[in-house]
């Protein structure tokens, strides 16, 4: 049970950010200005936080030497309990892909507590002053959190620096991407790869591929990959990962007619999925779950981009109108992109008007449900294909909000349900 004489904190959460930049001292950016030292509960913690934050702002590597001479200089190494805690904190993490969460975390228990302060102190005052002067002061104390609950103010010349420092490493790296790849060139020329804090959306009526293409998006990423699957059970998921590796057709693989010649191709094909970093939730049904569940995937499993497949079976966890629920759900994307700054490519439904077209190429006002799908979304892609050309899928780039709005094909292997690049069969 809480302790609730405990002032609100979150040690672990505190622990987290040291571990993490000790871990890579290069993730300190992602919080620098978020949290300041005095926003962490235990002052030992608080004072390393600075310490770091010197080092930082010098240019200095951040590690357990330097950390640990800085603290020597300053006489704090044993106020926060020496080597062996510093050790401790740089141990106890894995990644630090979920450290801008854990710094929000942080951040509202500081003030939390900043409340609590404000209100026993105003409580103690309250008899020697009118209700005027208690209402000025309550305003003039939450004022005063309020400006820092914002988080970062960012002046011109941070951005102009950040930019400066941008383009030099494109310009450097010309010839790479820059976000996660999708595994087709044409798509990647587009995007530039899968861009992390960016959301995704991947919209298609029933049928189309949506499943198959992002499923392909987690093969070829090359990074951990986090997936809630909430239409399709796991061995029907693993049935075509299976057949896409082994290029036997999903026809044989789920009636079992498998040629001798052929079991050689599924025993390697098991073996090369069993390496591949893709990990699953299949019953993650509700916003708590889905929060949850990624938290994990990101911090136990160091995953790189998530896909949600697919967006409109996730419920709210009160019962609200359609179309809020919907708006919920895609500000939890959004979300998460920013918190955990990946990639999220949110699969989702079409309506049925887009059937009563003559041109039944999707448009933004055939996704499902909510208009704040297309507000949060910073690319949305649609797939269409032709009853007349069913082999050639038209990945339609409907809206980019960096990337700008095009048409890439893809070849489609409907008895393996596969996506090939650049072949075309018309």
């Amino acid at each position: 049970m809480k302790d609730i004489s405990l002032p609100p904190q979150n040690l672990e959460a505190e622990e987290a950010i040291l571990g993490a930049v000790l871990l890579d001292g290069n993730t300190f950016s992602r919080v620098d200005g978020l949290i300041r030292p005095d926003d962490f509960y235990r002052a030992s913690n608080g004072l390393i936080y600075q310490a770091m934050n010197t080092l930082h702002k010098a240019g200095d590597p951040i590690d357990i030497i330097t950390l640990t001479e800085i603290l020597k200089k300053h006489d704090q190494l044993e106020k926060v309990g020496g080597l062996v805690y510093i050790s401790s904190l740089a141990s106890k993490l894995l990644s630090g892909a979920a450290i801008r969460h854990h710094a929000n975390i942080v951040k509202e228990q500081s003030q939390k507590r900043q409340i609590v302060n404000t209100c026993k102190k105003i409580i103690s005052e309250i008899e020697q002053l009118s209700v005027d002067e208690i209402i000025a002061n309550v305003h003039n104390s939450f004022s005063g959190l309020l400006d820092n609950h914002g988080g970062e103010i960012v002046s011109m010349a941070d951005l102009s620096a950040k930019l400066s420092e941008y383009i030099t490493k494109r310009s450097n790296n010309r010839h790479e991407l820059s976000g996660i790849t999708s595994g087709f060139a044409e798509l990647d020329n587009s995007l530039d790869g899968f861009q992390a804090g960016q959301m995704y959306v991947l919209g298609a009526r029933p049928g189309q591929g949506k499943t198959a293409l992002s499923l392909a998006f987690a093969q070829n990423a090359g990074v951990p990959v986090g997936r809630i699957d909430l239409e399709m059970a796991g061995h029907q998921l693993g049935i075509r990962v299976l057949s896409n590796l082994s290029q036997i057709t999903l026809y044989k693989l789920r009636k079992g007619f498998i040629a001798k010649d052929e079991w050689q191709a599924i025993m390697s094909s098991l073996s090369e999925m069993a390496n591949l970093p893709i990990y699953f939730s299949l019953s993650s049904y509700n916003v708590l779950e889905v929060e949850k569940i990624v938290t994990q995937m990101v911090e136990k499993k160091g995953v790189k981009m998530l896909i949600v497949d697919y967006l409109q079976l996730i419920n709210s966890t009160e019962r609200k109108k359609r179309e809020q629920e919907v708006a919920e759900v895609s500000r939890l994307m959004k979300r998460l992109a920013k918190t955990f700054d990946i990639p999220v490519i949110a699969v989702a439904q079409l309506n049925r008007e887009v059937e009563s077209r003559e041109d039944k190429r999707p448009i933004l006002k055939d996704l499902r449900d909510s208009g704040q799908i297309e507000q949060d979304a910073d690319v949305i892609m649609f797939l269409y294909r032709d009853k007349n050309a069913p082999t050639v899928c038209e990945v339609i780039i409907a809206k980019g909000r960096n990337e700008g709005e095009g048409v890439v094909k893809l070849y489609f292997d409907g008895d393996r349900m596969t996506f090939k690049s650049g072949v075309y069969e018309y």
